[in-house]
């Protein structure tokens, strides 16, 4: 990978290379095309493990995609591609799968709920360092709910905003993420286990950016008639959205916050 810093700008592909951007940079990532064809990879015996790796790595991007599924409430708050890193994490935890053969492990998320906690959505201002304070939360599998407790926030003690803002509010959101396995057609999980899954989502009130906060609490309550299985797990997500938002106009992923995977039970 290469960095173009000289005049000339363009995107896209030119002869041997292909020019993109990425969020978080202003800058222009150059890289070399080549490498086998699809067909090789796809019938070639010299990419059999090549193989394996793609769907492998098939099933971690399809268990990224139903943990950002989970905190869609939240996820606008990102400042940087982290779908990528989510996709990392979920590698990370097939590896951790000693017992399938390669081309076959799963995510086993709810084996390894507390690797998903404190994950950040932001690298710029992270959620730690805008609320210097702990928030506490209880979850409750059998019942589905979560609460939250946020401390009193002080301006300048707890509480730092490093935007410009006059106010903000909080989106905690709760949802369920079932563990990726591998099925005998060839594929991880059922096509229509994604959606089935439920979520919960709510927004509080603005706050002044400048005037201390009271303590609160806020319950939120999965609307699932059945209970939880033993493969599925509860995301607890919480954010801070700046606003309010004066522009009809403005994107909403282009609002400030920042955001992370409190809990995980």
């Amino acid at each position: 990978m290469a960095i173009l810093k000289n005049a000339l700008q363009f995107t896209g592909g030119i002869s041997g290379l292909s020019a993109y951007t990425m969020k978080g940079s202003d800058k222009i990532i150059l890289r070399t095309k080549g490498g086998p064809t699809k067909a090789q990879i796809k019938k070639s015996p010299n990419h059999s493990n090549t193989r394996l790796y793609i769907s492998e790595f098939g099933g971690a991007s399809k268990a990224a995609s139903w943990i950002r599924y989970a905190i869609t409430p939240v996820k606008h708050l990102n400042d940087y591609r982290y779908g990528a890193a989510l996709t990392a994490l979920c590698k990370h935890l097939q590896r951790l799968d000693k017992v399938s053969v390669l081309g076959e492990r799963g995510i086993a998320v709810s084996q390894h709920r507390y690797l998903l906690e404190g994950f950040h959505l932001n690298k710029q201002h992270t959620l730690d360092h805008v609320i210097r304070h702990p928030l506490t939360y209880a979850i409750q599998r059998d019942t589905g709910a979560a609460t939250i407790h946020i401390p009193q926030l002080q301006p300048g003690i707890n509480l730092h905003i490093p935007w410009q803002q006059t106010h903000y509010r909080f989106i905690i959101s709760l949802g369920v993420v079932r563990d990726c396995t591998y099925r005998a057609d060839h594929a991880y999980n059922s096509p229509d286990s994604f959606p089935a899954l439920s979520t919960a989502h709510l927004h509080s009130s603005w706050h002044s950016a400048e005037q201390p906060l009271e303590a609160q609490s806020f319950t939120l309550q999965l609307n699932r008639p059945e209970p939880l299985q033993d493969n599925m797990s509860v995301v607890l997500a919480f954010g801070i959205e700046m606003g309010p938002v004066l522009y009809p106009n403005k994107r909403r992923k282009d609002i400030p916050g920042c955001a992370k995977i409190i809990a995980v039970g």
